[in-house]
């Protein structure tokens, strides 16, 4: 997906406000009674309770890049997946905080999980669910979805994509549309075919990926 896909650019918005950042940290820390560390310790200097191999429930600290990866999933949670006035008007200091460390953690794990997928680094995201018409043009015009197939013109087409991942929203927009609309009056080469192939097996986890972020209590 594009590199600015919803909540990437939200996140780094939120990187620039260090009084917004404090905010969030004190407010994780004072909940969940575990520290604050800005960034991951050197492998040789690992505390053996804070490293990956400790059930999450045990360790001690988070990281920045525990924080960032719980936003993630906090920003795709249902309050804030669709806002219909703007992402850029949500106020971020209501950023909501688990009422404990094994939800926090699920809620990392999840945002790590998304956050490589819609960059397009999982291994699932590789795998195409989706099939493609064999026209001799894939030049992007008209833009339609019926039964199972997005159509970009009047005869070529991708199939087998889910209507749930075609209508999905994340922030204002819906990727899936989105997508062909930036390609409008482009003719798609081989790697755009692929390309958007992948982008629909990553919604597709992403639709998994929110309906687990939905099931965790955060307040």
């Amino acid at each position: 997906m594009a590199p600015d896909l919803y909540p990437q650019s939200t996140i780094r918005s939120i990187k620039t406000d260090p009084e917004l950042l404090d905010n969030i940290v004190q407010r994780l820390v004072e909940r969940l009674g575990i520290a604050y560390i800005s960034d991951k310790e050197p492998e040789g200097n690992v505390c053996f309770i804070n490293s990956d191999e400790v059930r999450p429930e045990f360790r001690l600290s988070f990281s920045s890049t525990d924080l960032f990866d719980y936003l993630y999933a906090v920003l795709l949670s249902l309050p804030y997946r669709r806002q219909p006035t703007g992402i850029e008007q949500t106020d971020f200091s209501t950023i909501p905080i688990p009422g404990d460390s094994s939800t926090f953690w699920r809620l990392v794990q999840l945002g790590s999980q998304l956050r490589r997928t819609h960059l397009l680094e999982s291994p699932a995201a590789n795998v195409p669910i989706t099939f493609h018409s064999a026209d001799d043009s894939y030049m992007v015009n008209t833009i339609r979805y019926e039964d199972g197939r997005v159509y970009i013109n009047d005869t070529a087409y991708f199939e087998e994509v889910p209507e749930l991942v075609w209508q999905l929203y994340l922030g204002d927009s819906q990727p899936a549309r989105q997508w062909l609309k930036e390609h409008v009056g482009r003719t798609l080469t081989s790697e755009d075919i692929m390309k958007y192939q992948r982008v629909i097996t990553a919604l597709t986890h992403t639709h998994h990926f929110i309906s687990e972020i939905d099931k965790c209590r955060i307040e």
